[in-house]
């Protein structure tokens, strides 16, 4: 059975390809309704199981590509250059600018969202804004205080990260099933 489902989820990147391509091309006539019905969720189906095996073979990928990016003329020269350079082989540097960076458009996200709503008069985009400050900045503080205080244990951040992104997801999922109860009581409420 673990064979069967490795070949499944796991293909080679070529098979990956062989495969995708053509599902892909069949959610492109979903979209462009030439495929109605029945048909269209089973490509919607196809096409998602397209996507996850593109992406576990990119992610197989990815080591190669890493270890032959990293003996290339190309990082070495940039290793060398002073900023550059400690940003690539700096941990600490790398850790802070990236957060710095993502608090940034994260921030401008925020203001975009919480602008539009007010512009438009939409609750909605202004909540949504305010509950977005709120998860970037649990996140961000997340990722500061581990690197702070457990910088030497990277299992221990990953851990920490994976279980703030779980109760977050959860958090999410239930809002979005509580919100889908009440919308079809009240739908069923109002057009009855």
């Amino acid at each position: 059975m673990k064979k069967i489902l490795q070949r499944l989820f796991i293909p080679k990147p070529s098979t990956a390809i062989l495969i995708s391509i053509p599902l892909y091309v069949l959610v492109g006539a979903v979209l462009a309704k030439e495929i109605t019905g029945t048909v269209a969720y089973f490509a919607y189906f196809l096409s998602s199981y397209a996507l996850v095996i593109t992406c576990i073979a990119i992610a197989g990928l990815i080591p190669s590509w890493k270890k032959s990016f990293l003996h290339s003329r190309f990082y070495l020269w940039l290793t060398s250059l002073p900023i550059i350079g400690s940003w690539i082989t700096n941990d600490a540097i790398r850790i802070r600018a990236a957060l710095y960076i993502g608090a940034f458009i994260n921030l401008l996200y925020v203001i975009l969202k919480i602008i539009t709503g007010a512009i438009y008069h939409s609750a909605w985009l202004i909540l949504f804004g305010l509950y977005y400050l709120f998860l970037v900045s649990m996140l961000s503080l997340e990722i500061a205080m581990t690197a702070r205080f457990g910088a030497e244990d990277i299992s221990f951040r990953k851990q920490m990260t994976a279980l703030t992104g779980l109760g977050v997801c959860s958090i999410v999922l239930i809002m979005a099933v509580s919100m889908i109860i009440k919308s079809s009581t009240w739908f069923k409420q109002n057009h009855n």
